[in-house]
């Protein structure tokens, strides 16, 4: 499920990129099978923990349940990159191509912290755990970074204002896709 939550934002991120409108599509109909599965596993995480589980099992059980939220957050937040893409194609807004390469910089970063999640959530390795709260800290001071570029560009007049609601929630939705991969790990320690 986290494969699959994480290619819905890179569609919805590479449709943003390429101005395609029709990605929406696709990112529809795999959080619809994102949020099958996550039903299907809570169903059975529901059916052990009716059984005689230990604390440390009924313990397991609750992380995995947290983890179905997070990781299904992270396919909405695709969703809602789709609609900003709707948002450029259909205003005619435009973005600068170094905030187009900024824009790319913060998806990479994001790409490496989900390789890493991936990487401790399926094998646990302990010593992971540093390297991604440094790069989910990156991350942070990565969309602070863009924020107050857009608001210097603003208060400049080098960009259009129509485009503000956009870049604003571009960004933020980006940082809130890092942190639930943080979370997904987080619950682990």
């Amino acid at each position: 499920m986290l494969d699959e939550s994480f290619k819905i934002l890179k569609i919805s991120f590479d449709g943003f990129m390429n101005k395609d409108v029709v990605s929406r599509d696709i990112v529809v109909k795999k959080n619809d099978k994102l949020e099958k599965m996550s039903s299907e596993i809570t169903e059975y995480l529901v059916e052990i923990s009716s059984a005689d589980v230990s604390v440390r099992e009924e313990k397991t059980i609750s992380q995995f349940h947290r983890n179905l939220a997070d990781i299904l957050r992270i396919g909405e937040l695709g969703d809602n990159i789709t609609k900003y893409t709707s948002a450029v194609v259909n205003n005619k807004l435009e973005f600068s191509d170094q905030v187009i390469t900024e824009f790319g910089k913060l998806y990479e970063t994001i790409e490496g912290l989900y390789q890493m999640v991936s990487k401790q959530f399926n094998n646990h390795h302990a010593n992971v755990l540093a390297d991604i709260n440094i790069q989910e800290d990156k991350i942070d001071d990565m969309r602070r970074e863009l924020v107050e570029g857009h608001l210097a560009r603003l208060k400049e007049g080098t960009c259009q204002p129509q485009s503000s609601g956009v870049f604003i929630n571009l960004v933020n939705n980006l940082e809130r896709a890092a942190d639930h991969l943080t979370y997904i790990v987080e619950i682990q320690k």
